[in-house]
């Protein structure tokens, strides 16, 4: 009896571990509100994860590839949002605080698909300049997978929403998502003159730049312009930026009869007191002004810079004492006078003393000299032939008594 007895504990004994065993082995079943997840790039789904086992907790949510989405636990309140599109797993870790197990739900991000795309009905560039493109996408948080296409690629490019200006003319640029298409019209300008300016004007003409700023627009004006009869002066016309295009300059004059602008030399045709403007201007608008103040007659203004001087001394060769004359010319104009001839007059016996032949100078006193008998004071006369631009000029005046 008693063996019998002892056998059937060790029965019962044994059933009572199986029984222990099979409760530690059962697994939870992990139930997720999504399996599998999907999500949108930047949209948030909010989803449930509950263990059925009482024993068994969730301990830590993950995701796989966090580079194609993350999530978020607040209060086992789980939120999974997509990054890029792309496939990964999200990690479930449950524990029953003596051992972890770990369940896969796959996660599908996926685009948002836009509804539609809007470009301007017309943009403007000029060339070698870039621009980005403003346009509109619905939803705002559509994916922006644009293509981008120009129906010419000699006048204008676009990469990554930037158009990018090659040469002047019109064409069309597109951007296309999927099966949507807006267009826009591209005007291509060539880079235009922001500056008209003067370089190596004559010294004496003063230079004025106007601004808005100072209630006018905005132009260089040059003024203090003397010129001379006949004279002309080139014009070393610069243009700001250097590369700018259509540097075509109209001139255009208050008074063409006595001063005007042609071929880029200014002409002083006639003598006048009152002042005479010259516009230089180009096809945008931008312009430079001359402010010529007068126009004198040439010769007049040399025969104020000559002057006659004599020394005594002898002829070479000779015991005679003599008057050596200096005959001076200073040229005060800056111009290249061309002077043929100077002749001396004696003025009281009209004896012609000598005539010389001369040659081209400028900015520098010329002068000449000849000896002529002493016992006596002499007015002489000088006779001045001259040329400038092809016109010649006769000039003659009297010297005090020497």
């Amino acid at each position: 009896m008693k063996r019998i007895v002892l056998l059937l504990i060790a029965v019962l004994a044994i059933a009572s571990c199986s029984k222990n065993d099979k409760d530690e082995e059962r697994l939870p079943e992990i139930i997720v509100s999504n399996n599998p997840i999907s999500v949108k790039i930047g949209v948030p789904e909010d989803i449930t994860i509950k263990s059925n086992e009482p024993k068994w907790y969730i301990k830590r949510v993950e995701i796989e590839d966090d580079r194609i989405a993350r999530v978020t636990d607040k209060y086992n309140k789980y939120r999974v949002f997509g990054v890029i599109k792309g496939t990964t797993n999200l990690l479930i870790i449950a524990s029953n605080s003596q051992k972890d197990i770990t369940k896969k739900i796959p996660i599908i991000v996926s685009d948002v698909e836009a509804q539609s795309i809007s470009l301007p009905n017309e943009l403007s560039i000029t060339v070698g300049n870039v621009k980005l493109i403003q346009y509109s996408i619905t939803p705002t948080n559509a994916t922006e997978n644009i293509e981008w296409t120009t129906s010419d690629k000699n006048i204008a490019i676009v990469e990554r929403g930037e158009l990018t200006g090659l040469k002047s003319g019109i064409c069309t640029i597109t951007a296309t998502i999927g099966k949507l298409k807006s267009s826009c019209r591209v005007i291509v300008k060539d880079i235009e003159v922001d500056v008209i300016k003067l370089k190596d004007y004559p010294k004496g003409w003063l230079e004025f730049q106007y601004s808005k700023n100072l209630g006018g627009d905005n132009h260089i004006e040059y003024s203090n312009i003397k010129l001379y009869e006949n004279q002309r002066v080139s014009l070393n016309v610069v243009f700001e930026p250097q590369n700018a295009k259509d540097k075509n300059v109209i001139w255009t004059s208050s008074n063409a009869e006595y001063a005007e602008v042609k071929d880029g030399v200014l002409i002083a045709k006639k003598p006048i007191e009152s002042e005479v403007t010259i516009k230089g201007t180009l096809a945008n608008g931008k312009y430079l002004e001359l402010k010529v103040k007068s126009v004198k007659i040439l010769d007049d203004y040399l025969i104020d810079n000559v002057r006659l001087e004599t020394s005594t001394g002898y002829s070479l060769g000779s015991n005679t004492p003599t008057k050596t004359m200096y005959c001076y010319f200073h040229n005060e104009t800056g111009l290249k006078i061309k002077v043929h001839s100077v002749e001396i007059i004696e003025a009281i016996t009209n004896t012609s003393l000598t005539t010389i032949d001369y040659n081209t100078f400028e900015e520098k006193v010329e002068y000449f000299t000849n000896p002529i008998p002493i016992g006596r004071e002499y007015t002489f006369i000088y006779k001045w032939k001259f040329s400038y631009n092809d016109k010649i000029y006769f000039k003659e005046a009297r010297s005090d008594r020497r």
